[in-house]
């Protein structure tokens, strides 16, 4: 996951995130708060309108599961919208073509067939009931742009 803008200035809702015991987080995992206020990987099949914008996922850019620094400190550094974000395609359900303009939510990795190792959930195209969470706003096939290996779709986070 690559943010194009939004963070680390901007404007972007990022923040220091106490995470929860025992988990470690990666670049691309998507976590929600707890009651405790620490965040904790959300592992769900999809995400519904009726869902309370306080349990809207964030995204986590560093963690400790790829940043010493997060691990030392104990914190994931977790955007939690206002920004655009530029994945990798395996950060998405293996079954979806993006498409610039598709509304886009998180989905349970399990329901997708992704194999991405360390995250709970993946980027999808957004089906009825799924809450919205930004949109396709490029896609970028393997070799272009600033990407040289692999295809890549940009995505405006509400």
């Amino acid at each position: 996951l690559e943010v194009i803008r939004g963070w680390p200035n901007d404007g972007s809702l990022d923040n220091y995130e106490t995470y929860v015991s025992g988990q470690s987080h990666v670049n691309g995992s998507v976590v929600i708060p707890t009651t405790s206020g620490a965040v904790t990987n959300l592992s769900v099949t999809g995400r519904g309108d009726t869902t309370a914008l306080g349990t809207f996922g964030g995204v986590v850019f560093a963690g400790a599961g790829d940043s010493a620094s997060c691990a030392a400190s104990g914190k994931d550094v977790v955007i939690w919208g206002n920004a655009i974000i530029k994945i990798d395609t395996s950060l998405a359900n293996t079954g979806w073509t993006p498409a610039i303009g598709d509304k886009v939510t998180y989905r349970g990795k399990a329901a997708t067939g992704s194999t991405q190792t360390g995250l709970e959930l993946v980027f999808d195209k957004v089906a009825a009931g799924d809450q919205v969470v930004g949109y396709v706003k490029n896609v970028e096939a393997a070799g272009t742009g600033t990407t040289t290996a692999t295809a890549a779709v940009t995505i405006v986070l509400n």
